[in-house]
């Protein structure tokens, strides 16, 4: 070797070499023979239910629920902000702010609701829960 440009080629003829090596292996690893025979089970048209779906869906989030907290806040933080529209807008004397506050807090209310029960599929795949 004169230089180190020299050097450098060597190194990537190796590497060429030993990347040729491992792709040799690739194709032989995928190039095994599959059985021609296909599973009834694949063979099967799939059915789908609507009332079935709906039910695994329902007793998914039951379970889901009642195993965390946030599924408990889910279903309480709602209520409370209805039941607080309600009340806290009789204690204001001018209809504009009576019905500004009512709305406001259904909003708030529905609006975390919302942003925890979307961000539940996020904390499923977190706690890996099926």
């Amino acid at each position: 070797m004169n230089s180190l440009e020299d050097a450098f080629l060597n190194i990537t003829l190796q590497e060429e070499k030993k990347s040729s090596h491992v792709e040799a292996e690739l194709v032989s690893v995928t190039s095994i023979p599959v059985s021609p025979t296909i599973p009834d089970v694949i063979k099967k048209e799939a059915t789908y239910n609507f009332w079935a779906q709906l039910s695994a869906c329902f007793k998914k989030r039951f379970l889901v629920t009642k195993r965390s907290p946030q599924g408990y806040f889910s279903v309480i933080q709602p209520i409370a902000f209805i039941i607080t529209a309600t009340i806290l807008p009789n204690t204001i004397d001018q209809p504009e702010r009576r019905i500004a506050s009512f709305v406001a807090f259904i909003a708030v209310g529905f609006t975390a609701n919302c942003s925890i029960y979307c961000g539940s599929t996020v904390y499923d795949r977190e706690k890996r829960t099926k």
